[in-house]
């Protein structure tokens, strides 16, 4: 919200709350504390005061549902003691600036409390005040300084508010009107605006602009009467109060669909950078163990040096550098020089030879096997990140958040899940085939999971579309049938390839394979499945089905 924005939900807001009083206080994790009343203008109405102290559209809101994601904080749980049962006496903008100022009374207390919403640059901020005392009571972050360094705000702190600390060079707008010689003259409409928004309030970026324009383009006279108009404004009808609230809550949806929507992309990109990074991680492993694997000297040859030296014993001596024998691995006997330690026995230098060997053998296999398990582990990986930069809602995105976090690609302080909420998705799709079998089809990487080792059988069947993200499709089989019907084989592959990225896509391959044989990938992520023996169903992507 800019100044002019504010102003006038100041005016609605001191409509709708004034007289409500304090219910309750939560805060959302983006820096937004959330005041319930109950009361105002209409005495049945339960309001959320939202006081967004973060991000471009920071400002003040009001709304009829609650924030999802609300969290009873510690520093919400303060604000809630020091305000709880107090009601609203007045909701003001008492300086030219984006500073709002609402006025708390309970019958308890020997003064009214202020809270002090400061919207001023990107750090707002929200201060509980006894204005009396001029004492600090409860603050929501910390402020800058003048200086760029931060001015801790805690309870018993004297108060100051930003206005004072941050406005004293500023002026009212409302003098530039009758005092033309004090309009900036700059080499630049840039360093104008700048000047501006340095010495005058209110001012805006978009303000201080379309002044430099009228200026450019009308002259002096235009801008005086832009001026008057902006600082005295026409007065506005008055509002029912059914209109007040249609007009706050309308504004509200819309900011709190920007918060949600914020919020998720956020989370989005977090979980994508992690994965991306423990990518990084698994290829810089393959790396070092590609790299020693090259660096290991060839098995072979360390075991022909052994075998040699070991059949030409009775020749070694003491003291000797190295010696050349007859390679016993060559059909044709040619000699192979072997490098010595002079510093040990003959007996251990054969004996050093037979365990580099040993250490060869040993260690190839491990490497590969190592190389191999980081390879799955990648691919594993990248179908996470495929899974979630493909989530639409926030309850698959936590899932797939927690499942990280258990296993270790995601911080501890990623937002744990319950397990059951994974229970609360839409049902799947459900079909019937031509002979009569259930088909389940899941719509994310949630659904798959719980639908795969949940829901289905052992004996059930499942199917899905192999090389492309999908759905897991389960065809039920209650009767423990040995084998799946073509029709429904085929039916079932169609709903595969239609619900999956092979979508319109000829001859897509479809694995079918009995439950039993599929198990959950390393990581327990959602919806990521290994199977261990399959067949082939080769299908054209089919028409839109139409669910039974």
């Amino acid at each position: 919200m800019d100044y002019f924005e504010l102003k006038s939900t100041c005016r609605l807001m001191h409509r709708l709350v004034a007289g409500a009083r304090v219910r309750t206080c939560g805060q959302d994790a983006n820096r937004t504390l959330m005041l319930s009343v109950k009361g105002g203008c209409d005495p049945h109405q339960e309001t959320t005061l939202i006081l967004d102290m973060v991000g471009p559209h920071s400002g003040l809101y009001a709304s009829n549902e609650r924030i999802q994601g609300e969290s009873d904080t510690l520093l919400a749980r303060s604000f809630r003691n020091k305000l709880s049962g107090a009601g609203i006496k007045e909701v003001i903008m008492p300086y030219p600036d984006r500073i709002v100022c609402i006025t708390f009374q309970l019958a308890e207390w020997r003064n009214p409390r202020q809270l002090w919403l400061e919207f001023m640059g990107n750090f707002g901020n929200a201060v509980l005040v006894d204005p009396e005392m001029e004492t600090i009571l409860e603050c929501l972050t910390k402020q800058p300084d003048d200086d760029g360094g931060y001015l801790l705000r805690f309870p018993g702190r004297r108060f100051q508010n930003a206005w004072i600390r941050a406005g004293r060079g500023r002026q009212p707008l409302s003098n530039l009107a009758d005092a033309p010689s004090l309009w900036p003259v700059e080499e630049s409409p840039r360093d104008i605006v700048s000047s501006l928004q340095r010495t005058w309030a209110p001012m805006t970026p978009e303000l201080g602009r379309s002044l430099v324009r009228l200026y450019q383009v009308e002259g002096w006279s235009r801008v005086e009467k832009e001026i008057r108009r902006v600082t005295m404004p026409e007065p506005e009808a008055e509002l029912s109060c059914d209109g007040v609230r249609q007009r706050l809550f309308s504004s509200a949806s819309i900011r709190m669909t920007q918060i949600r929507s914020d919020r998720f992309r956020n989370r989005k990109q977090t979980l994508v950078q992690r994965v991306a990074a423990a990518e990084a991680r698994y290829r810089r492993s393959m790396a070092a163990a590609t790299r020693d694997l090259n660096n290991l000297p060839a098995n072979e040859v360390i075991r022909a040096m052994a075998d040699s030296l070991a059949a030409a014993f009775h020749r070694l001596k003491p003291g000797m550098a190295e010696i050349t024998v007859p390679n016993v691995h060559d059909p044709e006997y040619r000699t192979i020089t072997i490098p010595l330690n002079p510093a040990l026995y003959p007996r251990d230098n054969v004996d050093r030879l037979f365990r580099k060997a040993g250490k060869t053998d040993r260690a190839v296999p491990r490497i590969r096997q190592r190389l191999n398990t980081l390879q799955d582990e990648l691919a594993a990986l990248k179908s996470v990140r495929d899974a979630i930069e493909s989530c639409e809602d926030d309850t698959a995105l936590s899932v797939i958040a927690s499942q990280l976090t258990r296993a270790g690609f995601a911080e501890s302080n990623t937002r744990q899940i319950n397990p059951s909420a994974m229970l609360t998705c839409k049902p799947f799709l459900r079909f019937r085939s031509p002979d009569g079998w259930d088909v389940w089809v899941g719509r994310s990487a949630v659904e798959n999971d719980i639908l795969t080792f949940r829901e289905a059988a052992p004996w059930d069947f499942w199917l899905h579309a192999h090389g492309f993200r999908g759905a897991h499709v389960i065809a039920r089989n209650p009767g423990k049938a040995a084998d799946i019907p073509d029709r429904t084989a085929r039916f079932a592959a169609e709903h595969a390839v239609y619900f999956s990225g092979a979508r319109g896509e000829k001859a897509v391959p479809v694995f079918l394979a009995q439950r039993k044989h599929v198990r959950k990938a390393p990581g327990n992520i959602p919806g990521l499945a290994i199977v261990t023996r399959h067949r082939t169903v080769i299908v054209d992507s089919p028409p839109p089905p139409v669910e039974s």
